[in-house]
């Protein structure tokens, strides 16, 4: 019995201490909701800003990256047909594809992240209400 008494006592330490800890982390976190909303929302604005920055060095990778590596024996054909042409006929087609669906790709990734920060700037609650939901 007596292990017993002890192990409540322990447990009833254990958790009058994490109701305190519970109450001044909420009272913390009420007081500063505020702030961490507007960090929340400054966090997924530069955030959706480096996925851009990604999505425009996607496209002009995808874009001008075959002219990077033209050779000067090719001079008879124009600047595409002188970077696919060295992979042969086939390198050809699946190089033209594998750019256009890198373009393709980078306007996507641009469109979602350009909404979303439409999203923040002018509904910042319907974002997070969104975020929550979804995440």
């Amino acid at each position: 019995m007596q292990n017993t008494n002890g192990l409540n006592e322990s447990l009833q330490k254990v958790v009058e201490k994490a109701l305190k800890v519970a109450e001044t982390t909420g009272q913390f976190v009420i007081e500063q909701a505020p702030d961490l909303i507007n960090q929340f929302l400054q966090w997924h604005l530069f955030r959706n800003i480096i996925g851009i920055l990604i999505a425009i060095s996607i496209f002009l990778m995808g874009r001008y990256l075959p002219y990077l590596w033209l050779q000067k024996e090719y001079d008879k054909y124009d600047a595409d047909q002188r970077f696919f042409n060295r992979f042969g006929d086939d390198g050809a087609i699946i190089g033209y594809v594998l750019f256009t669906v890198m373009t393709l790709f980078s306007f996507l990734m641009l469109y979602v992240k350009i909404m979303n920060i439409i999203k923040i700037t002018v509904a910042p609650k319907i974002f997070i209400i969104e975020y929550f939901i979804n995440n």
